[in-house]
């Protein structure tokens, strides 16, 4: 079987292992493929073509964004899912190529690199659809960044443009400063010097701001929208000393290492640490990723979720590291050590995704409860209480637009719903006529098995405000 498993070559990318591990990490994705999640409700469900376009336009996103996905996946949940999963092994794939062509690191760990990037249990918020775009703008850079290291200079020069189009995502900005030092540091291995060629690949780095500033002007976000993508100042003084406290490590492991780490553990943990400060900047200095359980959401309840989208860049980083890890312990111990971290993220991501799984269940049920309920139709404005949290994913709370894409698909009806049992009925606004209690008659283990939330409703005619 493990001769089967890997490749001929330890220079091929272990395509059959990797299919293996993949599936293992992420099977339960593929019993949610019709599944929407936070604002794939609103985005995708509730508001006509043109409105999704100008929802688009106005997070200041190019209009090529909105018009692939409407030509090729449709707001087909089962399109975005199944596109989702081929990107982020694709990604795997790519990062094996450009360690590989890079040459820093032995081809045996190039290949548990991007094993890792494939089953690592983080960024969970990729089940929604509405992350789709940011899942395929990292793989544009991916292989912009691969094209760059080509032997042939056309390719090379072509992958500015493949860059420049991945930018829609701006966190891939300051990531851009990556593939530059990465080339940078192949010409100085092959000149010996700082000449002017070096020189020039470095300057290409100015890509970068300029896409930002230009795009700022061209697909300006809407005002309200504006401070949301604008670097806030103490973030930007976080990321700085974030990315400073990366690189004195990176000195420190380089060249003040103790006899702990090998070179090529030290070559790991420096790059590394480079990486996941790179994949970082664009969200420290827009004020996330301050909370440690940003970080460590793949382990936190009820932050494993939507917060976790943050972590879109943090794969190459956290596999360096660990890989780097792993190569500090003994050698005897070392094969046992990378089982139990493929194993330690195979469990991770079959709880946290098996969780989506009965997420998507709970919704399923409550649309058809729902829609034999006739007091819901003759409403107004809904209050939901929902006490089957335990059916959420990872404990998450389901936001108003996502009941009212669910009435919406249960009734054909569009209802205002609100969440929140404080009324403030001097407001005149958002009075609640109606009640409504979701329950499940399941537990977690039940509902996965009979794959029925079986939930209960429990509708109420209110007055809040009477008297």
């Amino acid at each position: 079987m493990k001769n089967y498993l890997l490749p001929k070559s330890p220079g091929q990318y272990p395509w059959r292992l990797a299919s293996v591990l993949y599936f293992c990490a992420w099977w339960p994705s593929l019993l949610f493929l019709r599944a929407r999640f936070w604002d794939d409700w609103f985005v995708y469900f509730t508001t006509s073509q043109i409105e999704e376009k100008n929802w688009w336009s106005n997070e200041g996103f190019p209009p090529f964004v909105y018009d692939f996905q409407r030509i090729l996946l449709s707001r087909s949940p089962t399109r975005y899912h199944i596109s989702s999963l081929i990107v982020y092994f694709l990604i795997s794939w790519l990062i094996f190529r450009i360690l590989n062509k890079s040459g820093f690191f032995s081809s045996k760990t190039n290949t548990i690199i991007s094993l890792l990037t494939l089953v690592l249990p983080i960024n969970s918020a990729r089940s929604a659809m509405i992350i789709f775009p940011y899942s395929l703008s990292m793989l544009l850079f991916f292989v912009a960044w691969n094209m760059l290291l080509s032997r042939s200079r056309y390719v090379s020069v072509g992958s500015m443009f493949v860059f420049m189009v991945s930018f829609y995502t701006w966190s891939m900005i300051p990531f851009f400063l990556l593939p530059i030092a990465n080339i940078v540091a192949l010409e100085f291995n092959r000149r010996k010097k700082v000449d002017k060629f070096v020189i020039a690949k470095g300057g290409l780095i100015v890509l970068a701001p300029g896409y930002y500033l230009i795009s700022r002007v061209v697909w300006p976000p809407a005002i309200e929208r504006a401070d949301y993508f604008t670097p806030q100042i103490g973030g930007v003084v976080r990321a700085a000393i974030f990315f400073a406290a990366a690189l004195l490590f990176s000195y420190w492991v380089l060249f003040r290492r103790t006899a702990v780490f090998e070179l090529e553990a030290a070559r790991l943990l420096a790059v590394g640490s480079l990486c996941l400060a790179a994949g970082s900047v664009a969200y420290f200095a827009s004020g996330r990723l301050v909370d440690l359980s940003e970080w460590l959401s793949f382990i936190v309840p009820r932050s494993s979720d939507w917060d976790s989208r943050s972590q879109l860049l943090h794969g190459l980083g956290l596999a360096l590291c660990l890989t780097g890890l792993i190569i500090c312990i003994d050698l005897k111990l070392r094969a046992t050590a990378i089982n139990v971290v493929f194993i330690a993220c195979l469990l991770l991501n079959n709880s946290i995704m098996t969780g989506y799984y009965l997420d998507f269940l709970k919704q399923e049920a409550v649309i058809e409860a729902i829609s034999a309920e006739p007091l819901v139709s003759s409403s107004r404005v809904i209050l939901i209480d929902d006490i089957a949290p335990a059916l959420n994913a990872r404990g998450r709370g389901l936001r108003s637009y996502e009941w009212e894409g669910l009435i919406l698909k249960s009734i054909g009806q569009h209802k205002q719903v609100i969440t929140s049992s404080y009324i403030d009925c001097e407001v005149g606004l958002e009075i609640p006529d109606l009640l409504v209690t979701i329950e499940s008659r399941r537990g977690r283990l039940k509902t996965m098995l009979m794959m029925n939330a079986d939930i209960a409703l429990r509708v109420k005619i209110i007055e809040p405000c009477a008297g």
